[in-house]
């Protein structure tokens, strides 16, 4: 049996705007706090659906329209200022947490979330053309409580699979 997504009589609207439109000091925009205020001004004009577009890492001529993944997300994304209340380094494990629990079958993080190490491991920094890809990982950075956290969420997402797979 299948259901429909709304009840028959379910009416609304929205806006369509990519995240990276959204104002920011750093070059693009991010899922931080103008997106939160954004979506403050979409509730306060009766409107009650925010169509992001692909919020994955962008592919071919760096089109946010095109992303190569499908279930992936741009890390980039995630706004160094938080959301207001929270920080970047509190979005880290709510963002493992809900790629692990989705349906894809597949899901992977960049280690630097995994970590939890915060806005200073990007590889590349919003709307800088100086100092990307200089992040290194360290010894220092790969404790074993970050670990026991992966391991507790993959087990707990059922997300155990049998062979280990590397992929360039």
């Amino acid at each position: 049996m299948s259901l429909p997504p709304f009840p028959a009589e379910y009416r609304a609207s929205g806006l369509l705007l990519h995240v990276t439109s959204l104002p920011s000091p750093y070059g693009i925009g991010d899922v931080g706090p103008a997106a939160v205020a954004w979506v403050d001004r979409l509730y306060d004009a009766g409107q009650r659906w925010w169509q992001a577009l692909p919020l994955g890492p962008t592919g071919y001529g760096d089109s946010p329209y095109q992303p190569l993944p499908s279930f992936a997300g741009n890390a980039l994304l995630i706004s160094p200022l938080g959301r207001g209340a929270g920080t970047s380094e509190e979005a880290a494990p709510a963002l493992l947490g809900l790629a692990w629990s989705s349906a894809a079958a597949l899901a992977i993080a960049p280690l630097q979330d995994v970590l939890n190490l915060g806005k200073e491991a990007r590889m590349n920094q919003p709307g800088s053309a100086q100092g990307n890809w200089r992040w290194r990982l360290t010894d220092k950075m790969l404790s074993a409580s970050a670990f026991q956290s992966l391991r507790d969420l993959t087990r707990a997402s059922a997300r155990t699979g049998t062979t280990m797979v590397a992929a360039s």
